[in-house]
């Protein structure tokens, strides 16, 4: 599909979801306190941790190459004096299996954002149970 309106539909789509946090932010959360709904300010709160998550899972894969050549450099040019092809080896399987790694890297940082997610939930639900 060419033309004018390919990239409309993502835009619209960011649009409509854009202008839905607004309205939650601005008028939902409000009306929730205002109400002392806990329901909807607790469900609200928690679509902004999930929200949270998800940025973070991103910014993780902006930041990704940068680490792995860093730790790349570090641990095998640095301190690996065996054999210098490992390196270039390394390098270029980390290069090759690109997409491979950034499915596994979805799947732990996910993963690993839902233990701790769930972590600090019942924690805070312990405590709140034995404060009560």
């Amino acid at each position: 599909m060419t033309g004018p309106f390919v990239g409309m539909s993502t835009q619209l789509f960011m649009g409509f979801l854009l202008t839905l946090f607004g309205f939650i932010i601005y008028f939902a959360l409000p009306q929730a306190l205002v109400d002392q709904n806990l329901v909807l300010l607790f469900d609200i709160f928690f679509g902004l941790l999930l929200c949270m998550l998800f940025g973070l899972v991103l910014l993780a894969f902006n930041v990704q190459p940068l680490v792995q050549n860093i730790l790349l450099c570090f641990t095998l040019y640095f301190l690996y004096f065996e054999n210098n092809a490992i390196y270039p080896i390394v390098k270029k399987n980390l290069i090759s299996h690109k997409f491979r790694n950034r499915k596994t890297a979805t799947m732990f940082a996910f993963s690993l954002g839902f233990i701790i997610f769930l972590s600090v939930t019942l924690t805070v639900q312990i405590s709140n149970l034995e404060y009560s």
